[in-house]
């Protein structure tokens, strides 16, 4: 149980409602990796009908069985948990892929437990990931397009 557990439904709504945005680091409960855990996100675009968002990876390190190659590890931004209050160790923007999800699951997510919320990206962070974003290959063209990349 979270500080934010004990507040008001509405007081929980607007913080959710206020810290929803590009740059937002979240943490999410994925079934896709193997064994299903607990990921870290950064929200990088918000799409235009205000219904789906898309997301980087945040990872501890970089998988070299699926970044085999240079051009795939490159896509990779390391960042120094110093400074950053929603890292607590070393860790790598994943910028191979954007992972849509829709607004009204993260709300939820952030409203259930606020702890969900880790913190909010630099500006310079951020610029570095979209910059990867736009020139990364492995993104499907649709994706970029969707979200204004």
């Amino acid at each position: 149980m979270s500080l934010g557990d004990h507040f008001p439904e509405s007081f929980r709504e607007e913080f959710v409602e206020r810290n929803i945005e590009v740059g937002c680091v979240i943490r999410l409960f994925v079934n896709w990796t193997i064994p299903p855990k607990e990921k870290r996100f950064v929200i990088v675009a918000i799409g235009e009908d205000y219904v789906s968002l898309a997301m980087v990876l945040i990872n501890t390190r970089v998988n070299e069985h699926v970044n085999f190659s240079d051009e795939l590890r490159s896509l990779h931004i390391p960042v120094d948990s110093a400074g950053r209050e929603y890292l607590h160790h070393n860790s790598y923007i994943d910028c191979t892929d954007l992972h849509e999800e829709s607004m009204s699951h993260i709300r939820t997510v952030l409203q259930s437990d606020s702890s969900n919320y880790l913190g909010k990206m630099n500006e310079e962070d951020l610029a570095k990931v979209h910059r990867l974003i736009m020139v990364s290959k492995t993104i499907k063209p649709y994706k970029k397009k969707k979200f204004g990349f």
